[in-house]
C-alpha cells in the first residue's frame, strides 16, 4: 500500500507488515506481550472501551492496557469501527460479510436477527 505521507517531495512506501504483524504467530506474541505488561483488572462494569488502531508497533501498548481493563467472561459482542478513511464520519454501515479477516484469524460477524443496532448521526463540528 502506497503512504499518502510525503517526505522531502517523494513519498514513502509502507506495507501493512509494517503496521500489523501478517502472520498470526507474531500478532499473538505481541498482543500477549502487550497484555502481560498492563496491569489486569477485569472489571465486570467497563461496558466500552475505545482505543486507537493505527498499528500494533505504535498503538499496542495502549490497546494492551484498555483490554485488561475487561473482564473476558462478561463480553458477549465486539464492534470494529474501521478507519475513516473508508467511510465518512457522519455514516455508518453494518457489514454483510461473514467474517473479517485479522491477523489472528477470522472473526465471525454477528448476524443474528434479534439483534439490531441503531446508528445515531453525529454532527462533526470544524
Amino acid at each position: 500500500m502506497r503512504s499518502p505521507v510525503f517526505f522531502r517531495g517523494r513519498d514513502l512506501l509502507y506495507y501493512r507488515e509494517h503496521y500489523y504483524p501478517n502472520d498470526a504467530t507474531t500478532a499473538h506474541e505481541f498482543i500477549h506481550e502487550a497484555l502481560q505488561n498492563a496491569e489486569s483488572t477485569h472489571n465486570v462494569k467497563t461496558r466500552i472501551i475505545i482505543v486507537p488502531n493505527g498499528s500494533y508497533r505504535i498503538c499496542g501498548k495502549i490497546m494492551g492496557s484498555a483490554y485488561a481493563q475487561l473482564c473476558p467472561e462478561a463480553i458477549k459482542r465486539i464492534f470494529i469501527f474501521g478507519r475513516t478513511s473508508h467511510f465518512l464520519p457522519y455514516m455508518g454501515a453494518l457489514s454483510s460479510m461473514d467474517y473479517l479477516d485479522s491477523p489472528l484469524g477470522r472473526l465471525p460477524v454477528d448476524k443474528k436477527s434479534e439483534f439490531n443496532v441503531e446508528l445515531t448521526v453525529l454532527t462533526v463540528l470544524p
